[in-house]
């Protein structure tokens, strides 16, 4: 199946891009879990039965996703789960990575950043001295004046993503799409004249979905 590409940039579109997805491209969903979906319930006015799960905020479980050694939800729960920029805050990645495929019994989404690009920032300076709680040269990395709240735990690049989950795939024998951002910025035009293809897609990718289709077999289109 041939999803679009992810082209957003902000919280919104973000959501609106998985509104389409469910929509529009995945079959026989009802059950939705989203973890982390950030306290806003994107997804209430979809046709969707979606179970929210977070650390505080309007959900229907408050949940430190840190501090739980499994999900409070049966096996199979779920058509699916959801963790979009989520799993990067967490100590618990793999953890929750094994748990959404445990409480899906037809697909996993998630999106996560893709950190490569800030080696573009730091050799520009281009630095974002604008909190006592950010990095230098971004919120969630570097070394910040004050203990941040919240920090990304892992930095993550396309290699390291596509390595991680293409193995999850085939040892479950699941079917996998990797998405990534077209971009079309005048930077990129640039760099697109001097760069291999693996630099390419590490230095202007922002960020990546994976949408991993389980029995795939029993789906295909």
């Amino acid at each position: 199946m041939l999803y679009p590409n992810p082209d957003y940039k902000d919280r919104f579109g973000r959501n609106q891009y998985l509104i389409n997805i469910l929509e529009n491209y995945l079959k026989d969903i009802n059950l939705v879990l989203n973890l982390g979906g950030g306290q806003k319930r994107y997804l209430k006015d979809t046709k969707f039965k979606v179970t929210e799960v977070d650390i505080e905020g309007d959900n229907d479980l408050n949940l430190d996703l840190d501090k739980i050694d499994k999900l409070p939800f049966e096996t199979n729960s779920f058509d699916v789960s959801i963790a979009l920029d989520v799993l990067e805050h967490l100590e618990n990645f793999h953890l929750l990575v094994d748990e959404m495929n445990r409480v899906s019994k037809k697909y996993i989404i998630i999106s996560l950043p893709n950190c490569f690009p800030l080696f573009y920032e730091i050799l520009m300076n281009n630095n974002k001295k604008n909190s006592m709680q950010n990095g230098y040269y971004h919120k969630f990395y570097g070394l910040p004046l004050t203990k941040p709240i919240d920090r990304h735990r892992w930095f993550l690049t396309i290699g390291d993503i596509e390595r991680f989950f293409y193995s999850i795939a085939e040892k479950n024998n699941f079917k996998i799409d990797i998405l990534l951002p077209k971009s079309k910025s005048f930077k990129s035009k640039v760099l697109n004249l001097f760069l291999n293809h693996r630099l390419k897609k590490e230095i202007l990718t922002k960020y990546v979905w994976i949408i991993i289709k389980k029995n795939w077999n029993l789906f295909k289109s």
